[in-house]
């Protein structure tokens, strides 16, 4: 029997499905669901944790469940869930919790997440815990969505009680339970973590936050503690309530890691206000006092901004800077917590990131463009070892770069973690990774080195490359050779007339002294050998020089090059594009090139004067070329200034070149990235000698390595010989591991030999075996006739393989006297170097993949993995990988075929994986998702084509984690192109429905940003006609193509979309709503606002016209407030509407449809109250006594400071004496703005026009706050001109996000106690504006406002009305034909 086995289960999971449940991790309870849960608990007899979180229990399984769990008295059970289950949440469900607690003596963790919890149930809680002196981790969060606290009206009004738990008609729950377990005369004092979530509907008062406050002032035995306060009221967690948890917090002497975390739903509490100064004050000084605290874990966010004064963030983290027992952090802040950082903010937190004793920091604040200096900071930090980011960071080419300079450069850190982003970053996030497997392997050695040789002395690396490339026969080898004359002492060799071409990569030694290490790579110019480069490239540019050399001369024609410009330009272009995308982004000592042209002799020989003006023309060409690339690439590559025109073979040419070189490479090394054993450095130097004295021995055992050790440095020989024999091995692992980051030798894979001499690696056997394989050698000697027999798809036979390695290579090693190796030697360094890769065939035949090494001409055909019927398939799916930065990076040809191979590395091991490739090609089977990965031709992009019978969510979930995250991390790798970002676009369906041919689909792609972006613009417009929302939505279109089957036809965007995009449609729609539910209530408040006025002013007629010709329809007599009642029923109905349509958002993965549906709504109310702004703007103007534009003049003035100390500021602070300037804003019917550089009207406030100065200045601010609320003022320009506010540091806030008091507290005081001013008096204030510009103007209006009179067309809305408008705006009116044309 299946509970036969029952006596070893210790846990029981239950599912989140139904009553009875799914058992989860038990699969000998197989019987579950035909049995009484109760009896199936009775049969555990040592269960010891029992989990039902989201289990849905109902109070009758509940019983069961207790009465099971009780049944034999004393339990063994230690750890009970009861989480997120509603209906258990009575009195009833609460005492049979109690009396499970009691009976279970060894219980040491409690949850009870989202159980509502009443004041007797609390209290019976309470009672339970403190009897239990076992208890060690307790949870809950009671919800009180049907308790309301009538008698507690404000916590001014409540008097707390110490000690009591009373003071109103009804108890806190929560307080209850408090008092019951933890402040009774026998407490619980068992509890070490005590954690409180809270979450809509609970509303945070003096006297919850008393009791805990009292209790956590007491407690000496609690040493967790969190308070999660999520979606509350606008009345949160204000004032008192806070500043006394704080206080209590201080006074505490346990608490070691402390959450707190308050959060404000956007649909649920608009208006929320947060912590207030006082609190935020304790809150700081709680941190600076704190002596045992060693984990904070605060987040602040809002939906809304803060309505509070500006927080002291500055002051907040000097507190943190001060604090030195903190070694973990999380911080999460966003700007509506009334967070941005200033000067003050940024030196703060620069100080404290700097010397911070942290160890762990969790940092996600809104800083944009300062996240730059804030990693930067963190460089010279000594202490941090784990970093998290958001994601979003990466976005920013700059910020990554100084992340990524940050972890290079800050030796403790040992990870940085990145929470969210987006796929199209996951090549970022890789790079973080590699560079941290890379810089742990690093840390392994030194720390291995400073373990053995830690009494050494120790220095910076001297190491560095110098390569040198370009175009064939541009004279590179001819460069080598004269600047090893110059910097090699025993380098003798004369030059030769004719020098060899270069086969691959030739490496020499061009300084080898205490100073410097300096090694030369002459790579080879032709296009056969530079996949080999891709190989051998070492993927550092700590020190490394590339000097780009160009020939100006053409050898075959015997003259100066035809298309010299042109040639130039795309060589060196090339080259700067494979430096950049082979290179480590490493934020710092980018790569540095020099420029190199070459056959001087060869153009002052060969031409007369005229050419040489040529040739001068050419070089200023090439000078200016690099000029140009030089900034196209400054953020990725340092390009030095000089191109130097010389003589390849004269020594008094090439000398300024190497100096250069050295200068170079000495301020490079001045970046001190870590310290090594100088006896690491003379073993570098030692083996750069003897392979120069050993040419013919390149390879060596490990044991000849460690003997080469040995007789390098006296200190290594003395060390290594006193060793024991496991320690002196990892000693050696670790020398080894330095000179290969060094250059200094290369580590074969999953082998026991070490290439001592690199060159002959890279020049004698690939350089050959390369060129032998595309025909490039040719000779007696090679056997030229002798054909290689190749398959189409890249595979060769274990026979080929052999007739290729050991007749065409093995023995021309051995005539040319190269000992230390055999045949299977060769073939572990071709696998070592993934240049092939042995795999079995179909008969059991050895096969080697050598897609490299030889030329492939294939034609093969796409062909499906396994054969399936149409009806089978659900989903087919297209993607296309290509580089995101085409102009300066490329992927190089080595990129694919290294991939298939590492790609086929981590799949060969995984089960149910049916892998298999082809030159170009990859095609995997797995779980019914049939996979063909194409690389094109040209290698500009590979294509991933997929069909599979699962839904378009798991191919989507399964091509993610098993090509993509494999590619991204191969191609930030040593191994691929870590310079080079890639992107991911859609690639059209019929084309992997028809597998359609590569270079017929090369144009058939579209980019997911492209349709992300227009299914958002789509969704605007459908929002307007809801009949036919799919129809509506948008449909990418492809055309047809001429010569192939693919026929025009469209596909919807949320078809082609990746689930992950789609969700960030849907949060942009979100947002939209969001937007909506502000704007609502700011209608609302302008509307309350006017409906004040109307009471006020009683029968005063507001609506009187003035002489001032054609007015808006709207302005004509009896209009007033006749559609304020119906409008503001409208905006009454919005907040609801969008809670549900978030809601909607959450609860959708995929199918936005719905959400449109939802959102139509407001669509319909913006639309309706559109035809009602006009009649808005009117009331507006009447209540705030502002009339409206005449010929003469324009209606909305605003007054500004002639004060540069002060800003150009809006100022309702009129004072006689005041040098002020009168502006007008642009009326523009669709949005009045502020007119930039507009030069406006000096006034000097006198006793005669103080008043009726004070009247329009106030006015005019009371409209332009109403108008902002509607949305109406054009945001754009406004940051300038927001008023005078009382703020010390921060002058960002908006009239929009203010109330109308705050509004009142900027006037005047002595005029704030009238809110509505007699409308007479406007009158005569403005008509005394009038007069005094038309007095002191004489029509010169549009010369001081830079403002026109207009006349607007009669419209459903408008009659003809008179307005002012800017030049930008009046011209565009006039190409939309909506003014008169006089």
């Amino acid at each position: 029997m299946p509970l036969q086995s029952s006596k070893v289960l210790r846990q029981l999971y239950l599912g989140s499905s139904y009553f009875p449940l799914i058992v989860k991790r038990c699969p000998e309870l197989e019987d579950v669901a035909a049995r009484p849960l109760g009896d199936v608990i009775r049969r555990i007899e040592n269960l010891e944790a029992f989990h039902a979180s989201e289990a849905g229990m109902s109070m009758t399984h509940w019983a069961q469940v207790a009465e099971a769990l009780t049944w034999r008295g004393v339990s063994n059970l230690m750890e009970l869930d009861l989480s997120y289950n509603e209906a258990i949440g009575t009195e009833e469900g609460f005492i049979l919790i109690s009396s499970v607690i009691q009976v279970t003596s060894k219980l040491k963790r409690l949850h009870i997440m989202r159980v509502p919890m009443a004041e007797a149930a609390g209290k019976a809680l309470g009672e339970a815990v403190a009897l239990h002196q076992q208890l060690e981790e307790l949870e809950l969060s009671p919800e009180l969505e049907e308790w309301e606290d009538d008698g507690i009206q404000n916590s001014e009004n409540t008097q707390v009680i110490e000690g009591s738990i009373t003071g109103g008609p009804k108890e806190c729950p929560l307080g209850c339970f408090i008092a019951s377990a933890f402040l009774t005369d026998h407490p619980n004092q068992s509890v070490r973590s005590l954690a409180i979530y809270t979450w809509e509907g609970l509303r945070w008062k003096v006297l919850r936050l008393g009791v805990l406050s009292e209790f956590l002032r007491t407690t000496t035995f609690l040493s967790h503690f969190t308070l999660a306060v999520k979606y509350i009221e606008d009345t949160y967690l204000l004032g008192c309530e806070s500043q006394n948890l704080f206080e209590a917090l201080r006074a505490n002497c346990s608490i070691r890691v402390l959450t707190l975390e308050l959060q404000v739903d956007r649909a649920a509490s608009p208006t929320g206000k947060g912590l207030d100064l006082g609190a935020f004050n304790e809150l700081v000084e709680f941190i600076k006092s704190a002596k045992v605290l060693e984990e904070l874990h605060l987040t602040f966010l809002n939906g809304k901004r803060w309505e509070c004064v500006e927080l002291n963030w500055a002051a907040f983290f000097r507190a943190l800077g001060s604090n030195s027992t903190l070694r973990i952090l999380g911080l999460a802040i966003n700007r509506n917590c009334s967070f941005a950082i200033s000067d003050p903010v940024r030196r703060a937190m620069t100080d404290w990131l700097q010397t911070t004793f942290l160890e762990d920091l969790m940092l996600a604040i809104e800083a944009g463009g300062e996240w730059r200096h804030l990693l930067r900071s963190l460089r010279k930090n000594t202490r941090l070892e784990r970093l998290s980011v958001p994601g979003r960071i990466l976005e920013d080419h700059m910020t990554f770069r100084e992340l990524m300079a940050l972890s290079h450069i800050n030796s403790t850190l040992k990870t940085v973690h990145i929470t969210g982003g987006s796929t199209d970053n996951g090549q970022r996030k890789a790079a973080i990774e590699e560079l941290f497997r890379c810089k742990a392997r690093q840390q392994s050695y030194l720390a291995e080195l400073r373990a053995v040789l830690g009494t050494s002395a120790w220095t910076s690396p001297t190491c560095g490359r110098v390569f040198l490339c370009g175009t064939p026969m541009a004279g590179k080898t001819a460069l080598a050779h004269c600047a090893l004359q110059l910097g090699t002492p025993w380098y003798t060799q004369v030059f030769k007339k004719f020098l060899p071409r270069t086969q691959g990569i030739e490496i020499h030694v061009l300084k080898n002294d205490a100073t410097m290490q300096v090694s030369l790579w002459d790579l080879g110019g032709q296009d056969i050998f530079r996949a080999l480069q891709q190989y051998l490239f070492p993927k550092l540019n700590k020190a490394c020089v590339f000097a780009f050399v160009f020939s100006l001369y053409d050898r075959h024609r015997n003259q100066l090059k035809q298309n010299l410009e042109e040639e130039f330009k795309d060589e060196f272009l090339y080259w700067l594009k494979f430096i950049t995308s082979n290179s480590e982004v490493t934020g710092f000592n980018l790569p540095t090139v020099m420029v190199v042209l070459t056959h001087k002799d060869k153009t002052e020989k060969k031409t007369g004067l005229r050419e040489q003006t040529r040739v001068s023309n050419y070089i200023q060409m090439a000078e200016q070329i690099v000029s140009r690339l030089q900034r196209e690439f400054s953020d990725v590559l340092n390009i030095h200034p000089t191109v130097y025109c010389v003589n390849a073979r004269h020594k008094d040419d090439v000398r300024p070149i190497v100096t250069q070189i050295y200068s170079t490479m000495e301020d490079l090394f001045t970046e001190k990235l870590f310290s090594v054993p100088e006896a690491c450095c003379r073993m570098s130097q030692y083996i750069l000698q003897w392979a120069l004295e050993n040419e013919k021995r390149p390879v060596i055992t490990h044991d000849e390595f460690s003997a080469l050790c040995t007789e390098a440095h006296p200190a290594l020989k003395s060390l290594l010989q006193n060793l024991p024999a496991p320690n002196r091995f990892k000693a050696l692992q670790a020398i080894a591991s330095y000179l290969q980051d060094a250059g200094t030798i290369i580590r074969l894979r999953d082998s026991n030999l070490l290439v001592a001499n690199p060159n002959w690696l890279t020049n004698v056997f690939l350089g050959r075996l390369i060129g032998m394989g595309h025909g490039f050698e040719h000779s007696a000697e090679s056997n030229s006739g002798t054909e290689y027999p190749i398959s189409s798809d890249g595979f060769l036979s274990q026979f080929q393989f052999n007739t290729f390695v050991d007749d065409h290579l093995f023995q021309r090693l051995q005539t040319d006297r190269y000992t230390g190796f055999d045949h299977m030697t060769l073939q572990s360094v071709l696998e070592s170097l993934d240049l092939c890769y042995k795999v079995s065939g179909i008969n059991g035949e050895s096969q080697f993949f050598v897609p490299t090494l030889v030329k492939v001409e294939s034609n093969s055909q796409l062909q499906w993995n396994w054969a399936a019927a149409d009806k089978e398939l659900s989903v087919y799916m297209g993607l296309r990988i290509r580089c995101k930065d085409p102009r300066r990076t490329f992927l190089s040809t080595g990129f694919f075929p290294k991939f298939q191979i590492t790609l086929w590395r981590s799949m060969k091991n995984e089960a149910g994986f049916i892998y298999n490739c082809k030159y170009n090609l990859i095609s995997i089977l797995h779980d019914c998702h049939d996979v063909i990965v194409e690389n094109s031709a040209d290698g500009n992009f590979f294509d991933v084509m997929i069909r599979s019978t699962k839904s378009r969510e798991m191919v989507w979930m399964f091509v993610k984690q098993h090509i993509l995250e494999k590619l991204f991390a191969f191609c930030a790798s040593a191994e691929g192109s870590p310079g080079v970002s890639l992107v991911v676009d859609i690639l059209r369906t019929e084309c992997v429905k028809q597998r359609t041919p590569c270079a017929q689909r090369k144009d058939q792609s579209v980019s997911r940003e492209e349709l992300k972006e227009k299914l958002k613009q789509s969704i605007r417009i459908a929002g307007e006609d809801m009949n036919s929302i799919t129809k509506n939505l948008y449909h990418h279109t492809w055309e047809k193509k001429s010569g192939t089957t693919l026929d025009s036809e469209c596909e919807a965007a949320i078809d082609l979309l990746s689930p992950e995009d789609i969700v960030e449609v849907q949060e942009w729609l979100r947002l939209q709503a969001d937007n909506l539910i502000k704007k609502s209530k700011m209608w609302q408040e302008v509307v309350e606002e006017i409906n004040v006025t109307r009471q006020i002013l009683g029968s005063v007629d507001l609506l009187r016209e003035f002489p001032r010709g054609p007015t808006m329809e709207d302005r004509t007599a009896g209009g007033g407030f006749r559609e304020l009642g119906r409008l503001e029923g409208m905006i009454q109905e919005v907040g609801a509407d969008v809670k549900k349509v978030l809601v909607k958002v959450d609860e959708i993965s995929s199918n936005i449809e719905v959400i449109m549906k939802d959102i139509s709504t407001f669509k319909n109310v913006q639309k309706s109250t559109h035809h009602n702004v006009l009649q808005l703007i009117k009331d507006v103007d009447r209540s705030s006594g502002v009339w409206g534009s005449t010929q003469q003049l324009p209606c909305r003035p605003y007054f500004t400071h002639d004060d540069a100390t002060m800003g150009h500021r809006i100022t309702a602070a009129i004072n006689i004496g005041t040098p002020l300037v009168l502006h007008f804003h642009c009326e523009n019917i669709d949005g009045m703005h502020v007119v930039r550089d507009q030069r406006g009207f000096d006034l000097t406030v006198e006793k005669k026009n103080c008043d009726k100065l004070r009247i329009i200045a106030r006015s005019s601010l009371k409209a332009l706050w109403c108008l902002m609320k509607l949305g109406i003022h054009v945001s754009t320009s406004l940051g300038v001109l927001v008023p005078d506010l009382p703020i010390s540091e921060n002058h960002h806030l908006t009239l929009a996000t203010m109330s109308m008091s705050s509004l009142l507290d900027i006037i005047q005081p002595q005029s704030m106690s009238q809110t509505v001013v007699d409308p007479k008096k406007h009158e005569k204030a403005w008509e005394y504006l009038q007069e005094h510009l038309r007095d002191k103007l004489h029509n010169k209006i549009s010369d001081y406002f830079s403002l026109y009179p207009v006349v607007y067309k009669r419209t459903n809305s408008i009659t003809h009305a008179y307005a002012w408008l800017c030049i930008e705006c009046r011209e565009s009116a006039i190409k939309d034909n909506k003014i008169c044309r006089k």
